[in-house]
């Protein structure tokens, strides 16, 4: 009777075992959450741009996240923030919309308003124009200032559709910029003219033997002396990293600073 109760025994073990097995088999498996990735027509694009006091600071005195939509890539938000908070809070932001051609139509600049439901209002209010042929060049953008009920109609001027001129009202006094370019095709000098007709500043723009844009520099026309230099780094995908603004002649609100960019991987 010995053998025959050792094999109930190793039996009864067996039997254990597999039903053991299949309770594992049955059981529910944990949900394993998808890790979120960027979408393919976001990868690439400017997602923080940072302003630091010099290149070797890593505190930030201001900065900028970008948000694109996932479908077309095309920019839908462009937010300011307050880094000297924690979290950082939003300072204001400009809302991108496009029309069915994917050509920018308005932005909207929203800024905190403690009157408001949503704590923010729109400030500012831009819209675009284009020409009605196959090339859709800008012709003009209209800004809109709420806060202190103002218009201002930029126009736009092409030859041989490059950018020839724009007229530009915010200047002081009203004026406007013409455009000259390189033999390949970059556009190598910025003319800014008062209402006399007569330039008082201009930017000239430098670069790499493969057209990558290294340098400009603005100069203060009349006394012919430079105002401010920027130059430009980038990384191993020919893609902005670092820009580093060096003012020449100091005014009471202007400073030295570096922007430095962040993509979305």
């Amino acid at each position: 009777m010995i053998y025959p109760m050792k094999k109930l025994f190793f039996f009864s073990i067996l039997a254990s075992l597999f039903l053991y097995g299949c309770s594992l088999l049955s059981a529910t498996k944990e949900e394993v959450k998808p890790q979120a990735t960027t979408p393919k027509d976001v990868i690439g694009k400017v997602k923080l741009r940072t302003i630091y006091p010099d290149i070797e600071s890593q505190t930030p005195i201001d900065e900028w996240g970008y948000e694109y939509d996932s479908a077309s890539g095309n920019l839908k938000q462009q937010t300011r923030y307050d880094v000297n908070t924690f979290p950082k809070k939003i300072l204001n932001y400009i809302i991108y919309k496009y029309d069915s051609a994917k050509r920018l139509q308005s932005t909207q600049l929203f800024s905190r308003n403690v009157n408001a439901p949503s704590g923010f209002s729109v400030t500012e209010e831009t819209t675009f124009k284009y020409t009605n042929d196959t090339l859709k060049l800008l012709t003009e953008r209209v800004v809109l200032n709420s806060q202190n009920n103002t218009a201002r109609t930029f126009r736009y001027v092409y030859e041989r559709n490059r950018l020839l001129r724009m007229t530009n009202p915010a200047l002081t006094p009203p004026g406007y910029v013409t455009y000259e370019y390189n033999t390949a095709g970059n556009k190598a000098r910025e003319n800014r003219y008062s209402s006399l007709n007569l330039i008082y500043e201009y930017t000239t723009f430098t670069y790499s033997s493969s057209d990558t844009l290294l340098a400009r520099s603005t100069v203060f026309d009349p006394d012919n002396s430079p105002r401010t230099i920027t130059t430009y780094q980038y990384n191993s995908s020919k893609k902005r990293t670092v820009e580093e603004v060096k003012q020449q002649k100091l005014a009471t609100n202007q400073s030295n600073f570096v922007v430095k960019y962040t993509y979305y991987e």
